[in-house]
């Protein structure tokens, strides 16, 4: 009980800092152009997800115990996030797709996410033969989970972790987005409808592994190398100059009906 009624004032803090959020923006979602929307999210508007999350995490407790305390508070939550964000934001992005974005889709001030390899990781390796590079694919890692990870990193473990963005492959789901993160030439399909990186299959670990091996490279699992001792891991990674760690905890849980509504604390997870 304890535990849960200090979580209680930890939702209710989250709550304020939404509700206050709301109201500076309320007459403010409207965007002359995709940059400036996308531009508006990164330096604020994650917060209302961000906000958002935190506040459903920290009273799930309260409401746990059978408490009416944070009900009526949920509720409210739940109505600004939907009418106040979510439909303003919404409809605002699907005008500016409808009038030209979507044809175009392409930034000069955002990198594309299939120039991921060539723009980050082949620059980095070429300043040196010592450089290595790892790179952690997280499915289901928004951008405002990140700026807790970003936060995180820099104040606890005191490093000078930078985040930034990328507009990412249409369509957008997993097997089109993992293939572009990958180095290549060309992306393509199959009669099956599978993704080719470079006219070769790139579905599971094992066929990514092999684009990898092409630039020295390879890939394996979070939760593999998570169970090594360091000097295994060390050996196991050896000699490979860029090595693609792929981490499955938010998609594994939110994406399954059962598991569906620990998503939240998934993303806590997936930070630690």
């Amino acid at each position: 009980e304890r535990r849960a009624i200090a979580h209680a004032y930890d939702a209710i803090v989250a709550a304020a800092e939404l509700f206050a959020l709301h109201t500076e923006h309320k007459n403010a979602m409207s965007f002359q152009t995709p940059k400036d929307l996308l531009a508006a999210y990164q330096k604020n508007l994650y917060r209302f997800d961000r906000l958002y999350r935190r506040f459903c995490t920290q009273a799930k407790p309260a409401l746990g115990q059978g408490w009416d305390l944070l009900k009526t508070l949920s509720d409210e939550i739940d109505r600004v996030y939907d009418q106040g964000f979510l439909q303003p934001l919404g409809i605002e992005w699907s005008r500016l797709l409808d009038e030209g974005f979507l044809g175009k889709w392409s930034l000069e001030e955002m990198p594309a996410q299939q120039n991921f390899y060539a723009k980050n990781i082949r620059p980095h390796l070429a300043e040196s033969e010592r450089k290595r590079a790892f790179v952690i694919i997280s499915d289901a890692f928004r951008y405002e989970a990140a700026r807790d990870l970003t936060e995180s990193l820099n104040s606890r473990y005191r490093m000078n972790a930078k985040l930034s963005a990328m507009l990412g492959v249409l369509p957008s789901y997993t097997a089109l987005g993992m293939a572009s993160l990958l180095p290549h030439e060309t992306l393509g399909y199959n009669d099956n409808g599978d993704v080719l990186v470079d006219g070769n299959s790139t579905v599971g670990t094992e066929a990514r592994n092999k684009q990898l091996a092409t630039v020295e490279g390879m890939a394996c699992q979070a939760k593999d190398l998570l169970v090594m001792k360091l000097e295994e891991a060390r050996t196991f990674t050896q000699d490979k100059r860029v090595v693609y760690i792929y981490h499955n905890v938010i998609d594994a849980r939110g994406d399954s009906a059962p598991t569906e509504n620990e998503t939240f604390e998934a993303v806590s997870d997936c930070v630690r």
